[in-house]
């Protein structure tokens, strides 16, 4: 099951934690000298500055999702090409062994289309393996050593664009910890300054006073936001409805609500801050019919677990 993840200690995006923390540096530096007089120095607005500019240079998580969509189509059109020079062989030997031949067995004998992508990559290498030892059976027929050439370079091609793949949704993993890290630590100092702030202008000024006050909602209506204490997680699998095996870079997405995540390379999957109550749970994938997963239940405080099965286009 998907590992627990590091919580937001907020209840809205951080980028508009970025906008509030902003305009509360610009009103701080307005009052200065009534902060100076409860301890908040120019070395600590500074230091609030610093932490941050440290945030804002993380990655946003749409420039890192853009990223691991990029490796996975790159990752599909590779699987494609390997696939197609594998039929052809396979075609070749099956027209020429049969289909209940020892030799065409040797090829493996499996539905493509069903293999995980790690699969295939074996697959293909006893597939070309195989072709070589039989080569000049299947030479007659239309096999060439090139042809199992350029199926080994695609193999190799499509094993590289995996790799890289699951290297872009870890390196998501990684950024989204790192960058939750960091933003509740400015959460944090950002909190201090305004119960500094609200204390100054309480019953002086309200406009004033206001503008230390943390919303959490945009709307800035506090009586519509998330109560943390209401909600719970949902975590799953997403996986091949025929070989089980794991979906990466899936997208799921809970109806009626804006909370969304993207399956690992493990096909795992984790969503937080969910407010209690009934949801459908709807699931898309390159290559993959569209699923959805109905009447899930989330409970406060607790996690909810789930099995996506999808089925291949």
């Amino acid at each position: 099951m998907a590992k627990s993840k590091k919580n937001r200690e907020f209840n809205f995006e951080v980028s508009e934690l970025l906008i509030k923390c902003e305009t509360t540096l610009v009103v701080a530096l307005r009052d200065k000298d009534q902060l100076l007089e409860v301890g908040f120095t120019n070395e600590k607005r500074l230091a609030f500055q610093a932490q941050l500019d440290a945030l804002k240079l993380i990655s946003t998580d749409d420039f890192m999702l853009g990223q691991q969509v990029a490796r996975t189509q790159e990752k599909d059109t590779a699987r494609l090409a390997v696939e197609k020079s594998l039929r052809t062989i396979l075609v070749i030997a099956e027209n020429l062994y049969g289909s209940s031949s020892g030799k065409y067995r040797q090829f493996g004998g499996a539905n493509l289309g069903k293999l995980a992508d790690d699969q295939l990559i074996r697959y293909g290498r006893n597939a070309s393996a195989t072709a070589t030892s039989l080569l000049a059976e299947l030479q007659p027929e239309g096999v060439t050593p090139a042809m199992i050439t350029a199926l080994n370079t695609k193999i190799t091609t499509f094993d590289t664009a995996l790799n890289n793949q699951i290297t872009a949704i870890r390196q998501r993993d990684i950024t989204t910890e790192e960058r939750t890290t960091k933003a509740n630590e400015v959460y944090r100092t950002l909190a201090k300054i305004c119960t500094l702030g609200k204390n100054i202008w309480y019953g002086v000024n309200e406009a004033k006073y206001n503008d230390y006050v943390i919303y959490d909602t945009t709307s800035g209506d506090a009586s519509k936001a998330i109560n943390p204490e209401f909600t719970g997680i949902l975590a799953g699998t997403v996986a091949d409805n025929q070989t089980n095996a794991p979906i990466a870079a899936a997208a799921l997405a809970l109806n009626g609500t804006q909370l969304t995540a993207i399956s690992d390379e493990y096909g795992e999957f984790s969503i937080d801050n969910i407010p209690q109550g009934t949801y459908t749970l709807n699931a898309t994938a390159t290559g993959y019919q569209p699923a959805t997963k109905p009447n899930i239940i989330i409970k406060a405080d607790e996690q909810t677990d789930v099995t996506v099965k999808m089925g291949k286009v």
